[in-house]
């Protein structure tokens, strides 16, 4: 287990970075990504990676989702963890040891970090859901207060997520869950098959065609 540190993408990274990669640790400029305990973008275009984040609902507990998130994954030489602590300037407990294979951010969009997921792992809000289905990611869902039960159950009854059934789960079962989906590419598919069925409904087209429509009338 590797002790908390600050890391730049200077020390972290191993090869030149293309000019793609480039553009993409620009666009985390003024986000904490590039300031501080920073992702890796080369590592996270050569290897599986897993974002793990819980939503902020006004009171943040680490120890629900990311910490066993975490835990649970910190074997996985295959993997870099991305955990997202949702609040800038957010920090995990001094007493949790971060993984080599783990990189802790306090704040960073959603859409771009998930540009580079193989598996989402998060609580079952409504919101972070949707961006998973929108990047195309698959997901593992936690989560039993709000509508979160219900979201993990229709990410199920969709097959775009494993559902954990449980708010608190261990470090076992998050471990287990990211491997079902990783190692069954039915998740996968599944959510890039909604994800064009999103793009192909045209919602806000569908907006502004009743915008122009009513103003039409007036």
């Amino acid at each position: 287990m590797a002790s908390r540190q600050s890391l730049s993408p200077q020390a972290l990274s191993r090869r030149p970075m293309t000019e793609e990669q480039a553009a993409v640790c620009r666009s985390f400029s003024s986000y904490t990504c590039y300031r501080h305990e920073l992702i890796d973008i080369n590592e996270l275009l050569v290897q599986q990676k897993v974002p793990s984040q819980t939503d902020f609902n006004g009171v943040l507990d680490y120890t629900n989702l990311v910490i066993p998130a975490i835990r649970g994954l910190a074997h996985r030489d295959d993997i870099i963890v991305v955990a997202v602590l949702g609040v800038k300037g957010a920090t995990l407990p001094e007493d949790v040891a971060v993984p080599a294979n783990t990189r802790v951010v306090d704040f960073i969009p959603y859409d771009a970090l998930l540009r580079f997921a193989d598996v989402w792992v998060l609580n079952a809000g409504y919101g972070g859901f949707m961006h998973g289905v929108i990047n195309g990611v698959p997901m593992v869902l936690g989560g039993d207060t709000e509508d979160k039960p219900e979201v993990a159950m229709r990410g199920q009854w969709a097959g775009v997520a494993h559902n954990l059934k449980t708010g608190n789960p261990t470090p076992q079962q998050v471990a287990r869950g990211v491997e079902e989906v990783l190692s069954n590419d039915r998740y996968k598919k599944r959510v890039l098959e909604i994800k064009k069925e999103s793009e192909d409904l045209k919602a806000l087209d569908v907006v502004e065609k009743h915008i122009w429509e009513y103003a039409d009338a007036a």
